[in-house]
């Protein structure tokens, strides 16, 4: 067999491989909204901010082209930058909790605690629906006020739509990469500042959550970016909660689904970083 030849059947596999683990992620994702209706079911502000992310799922699952279609065309070789924005979500959803991992796994290991939020709260829902809110007020304050309004001033055209998706103001390069880095790090302090549980292992992981975020922000725009953090905050907690009212979801299924989102991170990583080359090679910028 040619050298091309297993190239071929190697990209092929990894292709296969990214899209039937990130939706098997998808699916996780899908369950865990009725999951958090069943968890809210008395609490109204809690129900309000799930209908909310379940209408932002929705579009995410037709855009530009649906689920469905789109996973078979990345099957067949197209890129998964452009096909769905759900799959694209949940691809850089399973990079920020690898990264994430690996962060606190080290700092751990050299003794530098990242701190927690859980003891704060009276209960699940308490805690569940704080992190239910945070995606929208801190997606509008660090990327929408920090990245977008910039670029908004910043752009030729002056189009109001650029807040929603700066990746339309044709702005690209140093400019955009300053302003990522600036709204992350101040993301970042943020944490550390707000009289919360976190402690200074937090700053690390928020700082290269800002980035994702960031990025997936000006790329896409602010609903894959709401929805992505959402995803960060919501899933493993939510079954985690379902898991302490006693239902069949067990320690182990949380530690498999935590592996699967850590293949798929790595997974997607992969695939992102063979597109990156091959745009470079053919001079194309994202």
């Amino acid at each position: 067999m040619s050298r091309v030849r297993i190239v071929s059947i190697a990209r092929r596999a990894l292709r296969v491989s990214h899209v039937i683990t990130a939706m098997a992620v998808i699916v996780a994702a899908l369950i865990s909204l009725p999951l958090g209706f069943y968890i809210a079911y008395t609490n109204p502000i809690l129900l309000s901010l799930l209908s909310i992310y379940t209408a932002l799922v929705v579009i995410l699952v037709l855009k530009p082209r649906d689920l469905v279609r789109a996973s078979l065309l990345i099957h067949r070789g197209e890129s998964v930058n452009d096909n769905n924005l759900l799959l694209v979500t949940v691809s850089y959803f399973s990079i920020l909790v690898t990264a994430s991992v690996l962060i606190d796994t080290i700092q751990s290991y050299i003794g530098i605690s990242m701190g927690s939020l859980e003891s704060l709260y009276e209960s699940d829902i308490a805690y569940l629906t704080d992190a239910s809110i945070a995606p929208l007020r801190e997606e509008l304050a660090f990327r929408v006020i920090l990245i977008g309004l910039p670029l908004y001033l910043l752009a030729s055209n002056g189009s109001v739509s650029i807040l929603w998706h700066p990746y339309t103001s044709g702005i690209k390069g140093l400019k955009v990469t300053i302003l990522v880095v600036i709204s992350s790090f101040i993301f970042s302090i943020s944490h550390l500042l707000s009289g919360s549980g976190w402690e200074y292992g937090k700053l690390s992981q928020a700082m290269v959550g800002g980035l994702i975020l960031g990025w997936v922000y000006y790329r896409y725009g602010i609903v894959p970016a709401i929805v992505l953090h959402w995803l960060t905050n919501h899933l493993l907690l939510t079954y985690s909660i379902y898991s302490d009212m006693g239902s069949i979801i067990t320690n182990d299924v949380l530690t498999s689904l935590t592996i699967l989102v850590v293949a798929t991170g790595v997974l997607s990583l992969l695939v992102y970083l063979k597109s990156i080359m091959t745009d470079h090679q053919h001079g194309l910028n994202y």
